[in-house]
């Protein structure tokens, strides 16, 4: 509403009459329901939200496709094919460090080995899983 009123004021401030005013009081409530028509359709412009914002309308789907979804199950089949092949102390150590995350030093001791030891099936490991790659 104060918008209005400071429409409504600097208009009456910039207006340079051409003539006699006879009715003030009706000019100022016509400045004043102009001003307010104006700052009607400004906020209707405003708040109007382009079609390609809008969520409803979404044509386009973000979620994976048919074709996708089949590809990563085929991939994770044969991960889990490639890491059933390794011997069970590197599938222990394999899905330790890639699945649960956690450190060389802390895959050695939960397994009661060296790091250096722990290193050595890594690399067995790798070596299967190049070949099975190919």
């Amino acid at each position: 509403m104060n918008d209005g009123v400071q429409d409504t004021y600097i208009k009456l401030l910039r207006f340079k009459p051409s003539g006699l005013i006879r009715s003030p009081k009706a000019f100022l409530f016509t400045i004043a329901r102009n001003v307010a028509l104006d700052l009607r359709r400004r906020r209707a412009v405003s708040s109007a939200q382009p079609i390609t914002e809008t969520a409803a309308l979404a044509v386009l789907e973000d979620s994976p496709g048919v074709v996708d979804l089949v590809s990563r199950r085929q991939e994770l089949a044969l991960l889990a094919e490639a890491i059933r092949t390794l011997p069970e102390r590197c599938q222990h150590v394999f899905l330790l460090r890639k699945i649960q995350g956690l450190s060389q030093r802390d895959i050695a001791a939960r397994l009661g080995i060296t790091e250096k030891d722990r290193r050595d099936p890594r690399r067995q490991r790798r070596a299967t899983l190049r070949r099975l790659r190919a």
